[in-house]
C-alpha cells in the first residue's frame, strides 16, 4: 500500500506543478503581449522620431529621451519575466530535497 500511496502523492504534486505552470503561463503571455509587445512598438515609433528629425544642435531630443525610458521598463520587465520563469525551478529543488529527506 505504501508504493501506490507515495504513487498517489507524487501524482497530486505533479497536478499542483501543472496547475502553477499554466497559471504562470498565462501571466507571461499576458506580459509578452500587452507590455513587451507595447513598449517596443513604441520604442520603435520613438526611434524612428529620432533618427528622422532634424537637428540644429547635438544635444538629445525628447524622442530619444522617451526610447531611452521606454528602454529601462522594457528592461525591468523583461528581468520579471525571467524571475517568474525560475520560480519553478525553486519548487522542482525544494520537492527534491523533501522527498530526499524523507527517503
Amino acid at each position: 500500500a505504501a508504493p501506490r500511496e507515495e504513487a498517489q502523492q507524487e501524482v497530486s504534486r505533479l497536478r499542483r506543478r501543472c496547475e502553477a505552470h499554466l497559471k504562470e503561463r498565462g501571466a507571461l503571455t499576458s506580459i509578452l503581449e500587452k507590455k513587451v509587445k507595447s513598449l517596443v512598438d513604441d520604442l520603435a515609433r520613438s526611434l524612428l522620431e529620432a533618427s528622422t528629425a532634424p537637428g540644429r544642435d547635438h544635444a538629445p531630443r525628447q524622442p530619444v529621451l522617451a526610447a531611452a525610458q521606454q528602454v529601462s521598463v522594457l528592461q525591468k520587465l523583461v528581468n520579471a519575466s525571467v524571475a517568474a520563469l525560475k520560480m519553478p525551478e525553486a519548487d522542482d529543488r525544494q520537492g527534491a530535497a523533501g522527498e530526499a529527506e524523507a527517503n
